[in-house]
Formats: C-alpha cells, structure tokens, sequence
C-alpha cells in the first residue's frame, strides 16, 4: 500500500542508552476498535507535539528506561506537564501513577511541581475538543 508522505525503514539505530517515549494513537480510519499509529521519541517535547494531534483523548504514551543489565523497564505515563523558567526555557517533564517522574531525560524519585506548572497532557484529560469548549 502507497502512502503519500509516509517513510519506512527496517532498521533504525538509536546510538545513545536514554530514555525512549512510545506514543500511541487511535488510527481514526478504521471503524473496528484496535488500530494504532505507533511512534517512539527520544524527548518528551516530541512526544508532547504527537500527543496534541489526538482528537479522540485515547492518546497512551510510555517511558522506555534505558538499558540495563536486566533490559528495559516500560511504564505507563499519567500526566505530561511544561513549566518555563525565568528566561523562557521550556522544560516537560511526565508523571507516573508512582509519583515518580522523569524530567528531559533525568529520572527523579519525586517531582514537586512548580505552581507556574501548567498540566498539557494526562490520561484523566478530556479530549481537546471537549477542553476548548469547557467554560
């Protein structure tokens, strides 16, 4: 099947150990439940950017550790969330159901969220359109 725009490749290398965000998304084409556009991002920014093209709010997104000797842990994200610091810089960080949180690629055992923080994602979310509409 041709698609316009649409690239694939059979190997990709990811030639650095950090953390690996899996995006998925409803494919809204298809009636039947179960399709799914598959992403991995290696930055919560890019994540955040695929995250807000989901109209439907069924969006999941999941944190990849790095390698360890073990393999890799997989954890669900509950909440995706952006404060900007004094000169502007953006900084997203995420949220587990644990409490325990990764912020651009550092792991944290707990994250105290600045009151400025402003909450862009999460799974108790309304879907955007229901988000613009609310009063």
């Amino acid at each position: 099947m041709k698609q316009p725009g649409l690239l694939r490749f059979p190997i990709v290398e990811l030639p650095l150990n950090i953390q690996l965000f899996h995006v998925a998304l409803p494919f809204q084409r298809h009636e039947q439940p179960g399709y799914w556009r598959r992403y991995i991002c290696w930055n919560l920014s890019n994540a955040v950017q695929l995250l807000k093209g989901d109209e439907s709010g069924n969006a999941k997104l999941t944190c990849q550790s790095p390698r360890k000797d073990s393999g890799y842990d997989l954890r669900e994200v509950s909440e995706v969330g952006l404060v900007i610091d004094a000169e502007g810089l953006e900084v997203y960080f995420c949220r587990f159901s644990d409490g325990s949180a990764v912020i651009d690629n550092l792991q944290v055992a707990s994250l105290r969220i600045p009151a400025k923080a402003q909450i862009i994602w999460s799974t108790t979310l309304p879907p955007p359109d229901e988000l613009k509409t609310s009063p």
